[in-house]
């Protein structure tokens, strides 16, 4: 079994100066997914920064059954020096699923397990921003997947009401959740030269 680290480390600092607003806030240097990230966030008057690591409720589709898991992760560019690569957003994947070995298992007595694989865009998934996660003690990716192991290991039986796909990536999002801050106007962002996040597959 894989096992996901989440590295973090400093790039060099090309200038002692603060650097202004990053060109990674504008939409023409940003893929897709991540404009659709950034996007979520926007709703929430949160500004994205690139030093920083976030978690998304992401819904399958549009409707309110449908399946729903938490997303973590940051705003990533392989190469932070080539100004024709995009932005992009970076991310791993959590959810609950049941095991049914009979129709009742549906609703009520599912065997519980959670999932924790890297993340993929889906088309038509709907976005909701859940904040800042805490790298003082989510620093690691693998802590992040305990945390919602140590969720299923409280309460493994599936309930439609109580105990489902929802409830699990809300209460995964609340226990990774970084202290309140001051939000950061948009427009006003200011970074120093930014440190790169690494997820390791090996």
């Amino acid at each position: 079994m894989h096992i996901f680290k989440l590295f973090f480390f400093y790039l060099t600092v090309f200038s002692p100066l603060i650097l202004a607003i990053t060109d990674y806030t504008k939409a023409e240097n940003q893929t897709p997914t991540l404009q659709k990230i950034w996007a979520a966030a926007q709703k929430r008057c949160y500004t994205m920064q690139v030093n920083k690591l976030y978690a998304f409720r992401q819904r399958d589709d549009s409707r309110i059954t449908a399946h729903t898991r938490l997303i973590v992760g940051h705003i990533f560019k392989e190469n932070v020096d080539d100004d024709n690569q995009p932005w992009d957003f970076q991310a791993q994947q959590f959810h609950l699923v049941k095991d049914v070995n009979n129709p009742l298992d549906a609703i009520w007595g599912g065997k519980c397990k959670r999932l924790f694989s890297a993340w993929t865009c889906r088309e038509g998934a709907v976005f909701k921003f859940k904040g800042e996660v805490d790298l003082q003690r989510f620093g690691e990716i693998q802590q992040v997947a305990d945390q919602a192991q140590a969720l299923i290991d409280d309460n493994d039986c599936y309930n439609v009401a109580t105990n489902n796909c929802k409830t699990f990536a809300s209460k995964l999002a609340k226990k990774v959740q970084a202290p309140p801050s001051p939000p950061v106007a948009s427009g006003t962002v200011t970074d120093s030269q930014p440190f790169d996040m690494v997820i390791d597959f090996s």
